[in-house]
């Protein structure tokens, strides 16, 4: 899909900055004293339909978490806790690869977690505790061999 960048189009009409154009539209116009050249129809409203998305981009999350409490004593108690949220998107822009190459996102991130609670009095209470975030977030270039794209005519 193609935004204008404003001016004049061939057909004589304004294109504002920002407006989506529908690229099976696309045709030639020969505008005259303005220029020719090739056109497309604006989106109503501005608004690509949802129709018309890529239905292969999608986002997938889960996160999966638990976490044991256990009474050691009538004034101990241990705890731990235990989560992990992992998130993958193709992340597909709808460009040719060859222009704008989609970046999967695959993230995983985990937490874990121990306390140990000792009442030592009636109005004091222990409470010590450890924990781990650990963020991943893996970014793997897109394949994009541009030696194939272009020819160096140099070498010929």
């Amino acid at each position: 899909m193609t935004a204008g960048f404003g001016g004049l189009s061939p057909t004589g009409s304004v294109d504002q900055m920002g407006q989506l154009f529908d690229p099976t539209t696309a045709h030639y116009v020969n505008g005259g004293a303005v220029g020719s050249g090739v056109v497309e129809t604006r989106f109503p409203n501005n608004v690509i339909p949802f129709s018309r998305m890529d239905p292969s981009n999608y986002r997938h999350t889960t996160i999966p978490s638990f976490k044991i409490d256990q009474n050691v004593s009538s004034k101990i108690k241990v705890s731990g806790y235990y989560s992990q949220t992992y998130t993958y998107s193709p992340n597909a822009n709808g460009f040719p690869e060859v222009l704008s190459p989609a970046t999967p996102q695959n993230t995983r991130s985990q937490t874990v977690r121990i306390n140990f609670d000792d009442t030592l009095t009636p109005t004091l209470l222990l409470h010590p505790g450890a924990g781990l975030l650990y963020d991943g977030q893996n970014q793997y270039p897109p394949f994009n061999n541009a030696g194939q794209i272009f020819t160096n005519d140099a070498a010929d």
